[in-house]
């Protein structure tokens, strides 16, 4: 994918945001604004963020002040207490102020992290499902790193335990994009990438669509940086693995439509307009089968890859293709 992103990061200072963002079976648009982001929420900074992201942690403190009073504030909220938790809430309380030091000779202390760790990851799926939870999803997943690379230390290179880290460091970035704090996504991208080629070399069937979803990530981040020709890097890797899943499982066609229609738009923002319109036209052909399998459900994602399609069809003056493209867009919009 060239060189390391983490070589040339700085930290992100709004001078782009991302106005929409979604995963790629919702089939993803990017829009990127050069009008500055507002500041980020004060209290979205004090997040205590690993200082380094090349050192795993060899021992994990007990979570700080901020976190288990978190815990304490969630535990007291019905909604999420309803949505999953129950009396799990209870137990990450009891557990928060014992956990003092993980990957030790104890296998005890190794078991409650994990079990530690499970319960936050339920406060966190449990989260996703309500609106406007973000800040304290930031959080959850903050400390959910911090407690995995702490249990998945001395563990060998590519062992499930890291492949769990790595999907952690994966939703981290997931939300740090939807903060359009994109600079650190990155970031974390990059690790979770680097620790799960590991995973994926060791078990690549079962691990496949995981490293994929990884690579969509840092591609869109990639992108909203700015980094066009990174992030068609990454989505070329990407596009290899999305293949290899279309062909053992048809139902990965929207998957592919969106990673091909998504390096269309890569190519063409770098003036490859040629090879851009081929890889939308591909998107466009499988985007086409569901739509007649399915119109109600996927008229939108037909649409969308048609204008998009339409656009470069222009860029590279052929109007009578864009003319035929319009004619199919306005009859689907009928």
């Amino acid at each position: 994918m060239g060189s390391s992103f983490r070589h040339r990061f700085r930290h992100w200072v709004g001078c782009c945001h991302c106005t929409r963002l979604s995963k790629p079976s919702g089939g993803y648009q990017l829009a990127v604004s050069t009008t500055p982001a507002k500041n980020s929420n004060k209290q979205d900074e004090l997040l205590d963020l690993p200082p380094s992201y090349d050192t795993l942690l060899r021992c994990y403190d007990a979570p700080s002040k901020k976190f288990v009073a978190k815990l304490q504030q969630l535990s007291k909220d019905k909604t999420v207490l309803e949505t999953a938790l129950k009396d799990n809430a209870k137990e990450a309380l009891e557990l928060a102020p014992t956990i003092l030091v993980v990957g030790n000779e104890s296998q005890e202390m190794r078991d409650r992290a994990i079990q530690f760790a499970q319960i936050l990851d339920q406060i966190d799926a449990s989260l996703e499902r309500m609106p406007n939870r973000l800040s304290d999803i930031l959080l959850v997943r903050t400390e959910l790193v911090r407690l995995q690379r702490a249990i998945a230390f001395g563990s060998d290179p590519g062992s499930k335990l890291h492949s769990r880290l790595a999907r952690f460091l994966h939703n981290l970035a997931i939300a740090l994009g939807k903060k359009q704090r994109f600079g650190e996504a990155c970031v974390i991208d990059e690790e979770a990438l680097a620790i799960h080629t590991e995973c994926y070399r060791a078990r690549p069937t079962e691990e496949r669509a995981p490293h994929a979803s990884m690579l969509w990530a840092y591609s869109v981040h990639l992108s909203a940086e700015g980094l066009s020709e990174e992030a068609l890097a990454a989505t070329d890797e990407e596009l290899k693995i999305r293949r290899l899943l279309y062909e053992s499982d048809p139902g990965e066609a929207m998957a592919l439509s969106t990673t091909l229609r998504n390096r269309g738009i890569y190519l063409a923002r770098l003036q490859r307009l040629e090879d851009a319109r081929e890889s939308k036209e591909e998107a466009l052909v499988l985007r086409r089968m569901l739509y007649e399998q399915s119109p109600e459900s996927y008229r939108t994602a037909l649409l969308e890859c048609l204008d998009t399609y339409i656009t470069t069809l222009n860029d590279l003056d052929m109007p009578k293709e864009a003319g035929e493209a319009r004619v199919e867009r306005d009859e689907i919009c009928l």
